[in-house]
């Protein structure tokens, strides 16, 4: 399906397109609305679907039945359907803390037993809120389609929209000729039911699929095993044999480390839909026990009543945030901390909002404030760390770093911090391992790539910075720093072409990049000779407030004769 609209675009002069995302069925655009002051997911009919008024009706009732869900924490927010130059787009809350994809086979999740039982118990929940109002079967559990808020809970997206597909013919050969990864990965279309072939239960391969739950509850069984294991447990190379293996194949082999899930597991995952739990209360209740187990805390309760509107209003803060929208941000922290003073996440979100907005003192202030309220925050302490490097406070910021590193290990932000600190005080290798900690944990940590690839740079590793910059650019193509820092790279590499077709990438994704324009400058000034071109670039830099700049504009006037 071709895009209707691009990044940069005004939909009806009102919502302004920061990305565009190709999902399993169709277009997510990814909007600043402007007269709300809110951002929001825009999600596409799918294109099997759009050819057909009546298949475009079933998924508005889907959606509709969507939309009409109470608010809950574990749900994605569906807020209406806009139809727009004849495109019915369905508006959602934007959840900016990518997918369970990102976590899936990294050691940040497989080796967090206590977190991969969180995010069960945060499924169930969401699938226990569907089927009390209506929504009996979700029908694509999957990594997918469990989205992750900024402050790392679970929500679950695409609900009831699966089942939209039963019925739906494809043309005559389409599905053999489709590669397996796109069957894996894409919703099965056939003539009786939908869903994803590496997380169907046996009974829907060939049969009516009717509203057992009980084929969901297998599906998050599948779910469950990947957590714990990072793949799925029956990798065929057809349709037919996948339908085989669900069918016959018993549970693979069980790391020990995750022995106390097994018997839920094989529940979950029995061929006969009666030998598994009947819903997913159950699974949750036997969850429960087993996070009782684990951990020496008590499970996280759901949030209801006014705790979950300050949930809504930190997701709206962190997905605005997420956009460069740190002004409309801060209102949506305000509007949480207005309802609960006390919550430390909410004054946290403010602090890193001031932060952007220039305004470190304040930020500083809300940190202080949120340790007030829990001196035993990871979280708080890793961030005032952040902020007194912003401040140059070198090292009472690795030391606020290390004292969260003590509390949790695994925090990635608090390795990155750290790395920072210790690169600005001139200890690079220290800095380095620090990074290395980061990619470990998970190796599609763009910020450890990025300052991974600058400290190598430092250090006149020429060719290991330019792999870091491959890597940041292979996970976030439109990282334009990542592009100035891969130019700068193939310079001092002496690959001078290359280098200007980063520069100029750059500037095709942000054109105001007074650095950007300045370093392009700079490269047609030194090896090209190029002086009326590169004095084009130093005054468009300065015109944009790079300083550095009016020197490269005083040395290409001399050069031309100017002067």
């Amino acid at each position: 399906m071709a895009a209707l609209w691009h990044v940069g675009d005004r939909i009806q002069q009102r919502w302004e397109v920061h990305q565009v995302r190709r999902g399993g069925l169709g277009l997510v655009y990814i909007v600043y609305d402007h007269e709300a002051q809110l951002s929001y997911a825009m999600k596409t009919v799918p294109e099997a679907l759009s050819t057909s008024s009546h298949l475009v009706e079933r998924w508005q009732k889907a959606a509709r039945m969507w939309i009409e869900l109470p608010t809950h924490a574990q749900v994605v927010k569906a807020h209406t359907i806009e139809t727009i130059d004849g495109q019915p787009l369905l508006v959602l809350d934007h959840v900016s803390g990518g997918d369970l994809r990102d976590w899936i086979g990294l050691p940040r999740l497989t080796q967090d037993l206590p977190q991969i039982v969180r995010f069960a118990m945060q499924l169930c929940d969401a699938m226990v809120h569907l089927q009390q109002h209506g929504i009996r079967v979700h029908r694509d559990l999957k990594p997918g389609n469990c989205l992750i808020t900024a402050d790392g809970a679970l929500q679950l997206t695409d609900l009831g929209l699966a089942p939209v597909f039963d019925g739906l013919e494809l043309p005559p050969g389409e599905v053999p000729a489709r590669a397996l990864t796109r069957l894996l990965v894409g919703p099965r279309r056939t003539g009786t039911i939908a869903g994803t072939c590496t997380h169907m239960a046996p009974e829907l391969f060939d049969a009516s699929p009717g509203d057992d739950v009980r084929g969901d509850v297998y599906a998050f069984g599948i779910l469950l095993y990947q957590m714990v294991t990072g793949t799925v447990p029956f990798q065929g190379q057809t349709w037919q044999e996948m339908a085989h293996l669900h069918a016959t194949e018993p549970v693979p082999a069980w790391p020990e480390s995750a022995a106390v899930l097994r018997e839920l597991l094989e529940r979950c995952l029995a061929k006969d839909p009666a030998q598994r739990p009947d819903n997913f209360d159950a699974v949750r209740a036997q969850l429960l026990t087993v996070y009782a187990q684990l951990s020496q805390t008590p499970a996280p309760t759901l949030p209801t009543g006014t705790a979950l509107e300050v949930v809504r209003w930190n997701i709206a803060g962190t997905g605005l945030e997420s956009l460069g929208q740190y002004q409309a941000a801060l209102a949506c922290y305000d509007h949480a901390l207005a309802i609960d003073s006390r919550s430390e996440v909410s004054w946290l979100h403010r602090g890193t909002a001031l932060e952007s907005l220039g305004r470190g003192t304040d930020a500083l202030a809300c940190c202080d404030h949120a340790l007030q309220l829990n001196p035993q925050s990871d979280h708080a302490l890793v961030t005032k760390g952040m902020m007194l490097g912003a401040a140059g406070q070198m090292e009472e910021a690795r030391t606020y770093c290390d004292r969260a590193l003590k509390m949790n290990p695994r925090n990635e932000q608090a390795w990155v911090n750290m790395g920072a600190a210790l690169d600005a005080m001139g200890r690079q290798m220290e800095a380095l391992g620090c990074y290395n900690n980061v990619l470990t944990l998970n190796p599609r940590n763009v910020q450890a790539w990025f300052n991974a690839g600058v400290v190598l740079g430092e250090m006149g590793r020429h060719e290991e910075a330019l792999g870091c910059c491959e890597r940041v650019l292979a996970l976030d193509p439109r990282n334009d720093q990542a592009w100035v820092n891969k130019g700068l790279t193939l310079g001092e590499l002496q690959r001078a072409d290359e280098a200007l077709t980063c520069f100029d990438r750059a500037l095709e994704l942000t054109p105001s990049f007074g650095q950007a324009w300045f370093n392009k400058g700079v490269a047609l000034f030194n090896t090209f000779q190029r002086y009326d071109e590169a004095l084009t670039c130093f005054i468009e830099a300065e015109r944009l407030g790079y300083e550095q700049a009016a020197e490269g504009v005083a040395l290409c006037k001399e050069e031309l004769g100017q002067a």
